[in-house]
C-alpha cells in the first residue's frame, strides 16, 4: 500500500485525509453513545491497516494464523 501511494504521488495527502476521516468517525460514534475505547476498537482496522504480508490486497480477509 505504501509503495502504491508513493508511486501514485498521493502518500503525503493520504495520511492527513485518513486522520481527518478517523477523527470524524470517532466523534460520530461517541455522539451515538459509545465510549472512546469502544469507538476506537470499531475503527482500528481503518486507522492501523493490517500487515501487508497478512493481507496483500486490502479488503480481503486476513490469512488464518499458521504455526
Amino acid at each position: 500500500m505504501f509503495q502504491a501511494l508513493k508511486k501514485e504521488g498521493t502518500l503525503k495527502q493520504y495520511v492527513p485525509d485518513q486522520q481527518q476521516r478517523a477523527d470524524r468517525t470517532l466523534t460520530n460514534l461517541e455522539h451515538q453513545g459509545l465510549a472512546p475505547h469502544e469507538a476506537m476498537e470499531l475503527i482500528q482496522d481503518q486507522v492501523f491497516p493490517p500487515n501487508e504480508e497478512d493481507v496483500p490486497n486490502l479488503g480481503e480477509s486476513l490469512k488464518p494464523y499458521t504455526d
